[in-house]
């Protein structure tokens, strides 16, 4: 039986619903595939948590909402730190599930894998050298959560790499996560010496002692015409927004200073207010990744 409340997972589900632009609410319910086309059409969105959870139970509801933020994408902190809570807890549910599992194996006299041996995926398998992988989707900040038999918080971090065929979610564990300073979202890079995990069907890439994050082209910049049409969070020194940019709506950061000047108001205050007083905003702009370097109103 999971630890995990249902009812604080229905509430918290309420408001990450609520947080959606449209687009992006059809978008997740495009990604619930069990739940009929005409119960979606038909059901209030204050009701579809209810609904998601009748169809998907407790456990599976989160793992599809957690990949479906990362479809639509929506990485901020604002969706992001509802969330995260829940899909940890999910997976210190799982590890705790398959460390049984191997000993059960273990005491069947069954060949496993020790836990004190991971699988490692060499250079071929994890970094595929003759594909490019980038990072085009997000990168999380640095955080620190509670693993399972150390006392003190364990650093964290997570990012998602694509190539032509698939993508798949890294997370960098420890002193692991200074690899990632430095990098940003289109960079090309390697990644090598990682230990695969699944939970709930999910696979994801977990960092070891010999992980190695090599960088192997900075991602271009991009420039042409940007709509900003909301704020996520704004501070006199950067402000992470959200804009349409080449037809798809992605999630930027901008020095704060910078955007003041462009749409000409003052650093201080409510700074997230007075953005959103102003948007939509149309203007041209310059992009390496998701930092906008130069803007200029249209």
């Amino acid at each position: 039986m999971s630890d995990i409340s249902e009812e604080q997972w229905k509430k918290t589900l309420t408001s990450i619903m609520e947080e959606l632009e449209d687009l992006q609410y059809t978008k997740t319910l495009e990604c619930l595939e069990k739940i009929p086309k005409g119960q979606k059409s038909s059901t209030p969105r204050e009701k579809m948590p209810g609904k998601i959870i009748e169809h998907y139970g407790l456990l599976v509801s989160i793992s599809e909402i957690d990949k479906a933020m990362d479809y639509i994408p929506r990485r901020d902190p604002k969706i992001q730190d509802l969330l995260r809570p829940f899909v940890d807890e999910l997976r210190n549910e799982q590890e705790i599930k398959n460390q049984g599992k191997k000993r059960k194996r273990e005491q069947d006299g069954k060949e496993v894998l020790r836990e004190d041996q991971p699988k490692i995926l060499n250079q071929q398998e994890s970094s595929q050298p003759d594909k490019e992988r980038n990072i085009p989707f997000w990168i999380d900040p640095v955080t620190k959560t509670k693993v399972k038999g150390e006392r003190k918080l364990t650093k964290k971090q997570r990012f998602q790499l694509k190539d032509e065929t698939d993508s798949i979610e890294i997370v960098m564990w420890r002193d692991a996560t200074e690899q990632c300073k430095g990098l940003s979202v289109g960079d090309v890079v390697k990644v090598t010496n990682m230990k695969i995990n699944e939970y709930f069907g999910k696979i994801s890439l977990n960092s070891t002692g010999n992980t190695r994050i090599e960088k192997v082209q900075s991602v271009s910049i991009q420039k042409g015409p940007i709509e900003i049409i909301g704020i996520i969070k704004a501070t006199q020194k950067e402000t992470q927004l959200e804009a349409n940019f080449n037809d798809n709506l992605q999630t930027f950061v901008v020095a704060s200073r910078l955007l003041a000047k462009t749409l000409n108001f003052k650093i201080k205050g409510d700074i997230k207010k007075s953005l959103i007083d102003k948007i939509p905003i149309s203007a041209d702009a310059e992009i390496q990744g998701n930092q906008i370097t130069k803007i200029t109103a249209a």
